[in-house]
């Protein structure tokens, strides 16, 4: 049987928070590691407020770091391997910065995919957001790979089994039921067979 599955694309194929610090101390003389990304609000681990965090995170989508980004250990062949399945991309990056995405995906991820959808937050744009559980309802999804915990909790709500990639920024006690913490590409791969 094939099942439909929905994969988040920061930090769950592109290594983002590595690519991101990397960055960051490089034009703000800091030394983040993924380590201290503790948090998706930027503005709490940078010190700074929440529109300085904004324009940061928009300048490094523009940057080279971001461009050389690499995959998530383990992500390429494990997309490969499940190939053959109805892979989507569903990522909370804004709609707007949809040709840098998909120029860093087809470097690494080459028809691998069924498709991306776009979810993050463009007002300017739209009345209505779309979110990840909606889409993911949408299209029949019946798998979730995703590494942050407010999405888990939103996909795993709507009914749907969540394999939540272990990163410093999604550590809580208990999880919500549907979603079971991840620790490798391998074992999202044995999950799935």
């Amino acid at each position: 049987m094939e099942k439909k599955i929905g994969v988040d694309l920061d930090d769950v194929l592109m290594a983002c928070n590595e690519a991101i610090c990397l960055w960051h101390n490089a034009n703000y003389g800091t030394s983040y590691t993924k380590k201290d990304v503790v948090s998706y609000e930027f503005n709490r681990v940078w010190g700074c407020t929440t529109e300085e965090a904004a324009a940061r995170v928009h300048k490094f989508f523009h940057s080279e770091e971001h461009s050389r980004a690499l995959p998530v250990s383990g992500a390429v062949s494990g997309i490969r391997f499940l190939g053959e399945e109805n892979i989507h991309i569903i990522t909370a990056r804004p709609l707007m910065i949809s040709g840098l995405t998909t120029k860093w995906l087809e470097k690494y991820f080459p028809d691998m995919v069924e498709r991306i959808h776009f979810v993050g937050k463009e007002q300017e744009y739209s009345h209505h957001q779309t979110t990840k559980p909606e889409i993911c309802k949408s299209l029949g999804i019946e798998i979730f790979v995703d590494d942050a915990l407010v999405h888990a909790r939103g996909v795993a709500a709507a009914g749907i089994q969540v394999l939540l990639f272990d990163n410093p920024w999604n550590q809580v006690d208990e999880l919500p039921k549907n979603v079971e913490r991840v620790y490798s590409w391998d074992e999202i791969i044995e999950k799935l067979q």
